[in-house]
């Protein structure tokens, strides 16, 4: 992968696939898995993606209430807890809205970002598209802009490493062993190869 395009393509199709699925959800998240399939080069990356993408697919014979009713135990008020709550503060300060949640908000405030969502600051939906969100800007910037650009790169590896890097592996790995359904068994898998991928970027 060489490109902040690609880039950016990779965070927003991670970002949505962290978002409530709706009845608009499901072919927006396969023009996204299809760019990116379109885009990417590493071998182990794709495979995984594409298994991702495969066990989405075999939802379609069900209704989409089952995969709904999955979002909601896993991330929003599964009993007799939350699976796996997407939220920086509660993974490592084991609350909601806690000083993660805030550090983000000020994080966007510098950046003059307001979000659209009505989520918290610290959710790995937010957090992802605000990822490529930096990525989209950098491309904004022509080549002469080089200042600027080191300064939105920067900011990119900083935002992945405190508000990213701290939590996602035991986000993910808890993905990975509370899934019922496939879709979200394969998301977690899909963080994990992420995570392998993401320095090889911060070298290119």
């Amino acid at each position: 992968m060489t490109s902040m395009a690609e880039h950016a393509a990779v965070w927003d199709l991670f970002s949505f696939a962290f978002v409530y699925p709706d009845a608009d959800w499901r072919p927006l998240f396969d023009e996204k898995m299809a760019k990116v399939l379109a885009i990417v080069e590493e071998e182990a990356f794709i495979a995984v993606l594409n298994a991702w993408h495969e066990a989405l697919l075999e939802t379609d014979a069900q209704p989409l209430t089952v995969l709904q009713s999955e979002y909601t135990r896993l991330f929003i008020s599964g009993y007799p807890k939350v699976a796996c709550p997407p939220y920086q503060s509660v993974y490592r300060e084991r609350t909601l809205l806690g000083d993660s949640a805030f550090s983000v908000y000020q994080v966007f405030e510098t950046w003059g970002v307001e979000m659209a969502s009505n989520e918290m600051s610290d959710h790995i939906a937010v957090l992802l598209e605000f990822m490529a969100y930096l990525s989209r800007l950098y491309m904004l910037l022509d080549d002469q802009r080089t200042q600027e650009r080191a300064h939105v790169r920067q900011a990119l590896t900083d935002f992945w490493q405190q508000h990213l890097l701290d939590w996602l592996p035991k986000f993910a790995e808890d993905l990975v062993a509370e899934a019922e359904l496939p879709f979200y068994r394969q998301s977690g898998k899909a963080l994990q190869a992420l995570l392998v991928v993401v320095p090889s970027w911060e070298t290119q």
